[in-house]
């Protein structure tokens, strides 16, 4: 995320686990000056796809064979790291980030419980929340299905006021 082009707006999205790290990304400027992850540098909005909000209920849950647990380098690491990589820890205090976020979720998630969204939800006080009904965790990124229209929708009503995108730097070959 450090690399990319300063002054460019884009919508960071991620679906399950990559939404856990969306939502890590604009919690960032939210982490200690101190913290080597910290950034003033954050997109410009957000798109979460059936995220991974809440770590320790990841955890507490067991989902997706012990992921936390992974993610973080097992039960030492998992204490450790969780108040720097945990989006709703790192929201508890703020209430936001400050970076418009919309948290798009299946009504009949088999994957990620709702209770992550609604959590979530409940901490961040200027998210946008859409839950799609009849939608599982896995067509909100199938071409054609429903559900990836509501996320190309939504896409595209979250970079409507980008404008034109500037050229790239340098010779164009």
């Amino acid at each position: 995320m450090d690399t990319l082009p300063q002054g460019r707006p884009y919508v960071l999205a991620g679906h399950c686990s990559g939404g856990h790290l969306a939502l890590w990304c604009a919690a960032r400027g939210l982490l200690p000056a101190g913290s080597r992850w910290h950034t003033r540098t954050l997109p410009t909005s957000v798109l979460a796809l059936a995220p991974i909000t809440d770590l320790t209920a990841t955890r507490r849950d067991g989902l997706s064979n012990d992921a936390a647990l992974q993610l973080l380098g097992g039960e030492e690491g998992f204490d450790r790291w969780l108040p720097e990589v945990d989006p709703l820890t790192l929201l508890r205090g703020a209430g936001t980030t400050g970076v418009p976020t919309v948290l798009l979720h299946g009504a009949v998630d088999e994957e990620v419980p709702l209770t992550q969204f609604s959590d979530y939800a409940t901490v961040h006080r200027d998210l946008r929340t859409v839950v799609l009904p009849g939608t599982g965790h896995y067509t909100l990124i199938e071409p054609g299905a429903p559900g990836a229209r509501a996320v190309a929708d939504t896409l595209r009503e979250l970079s409507a006021g980008f404008g034109p995108t500037p050229p790239p730097a340098g010779p164009v070959t």
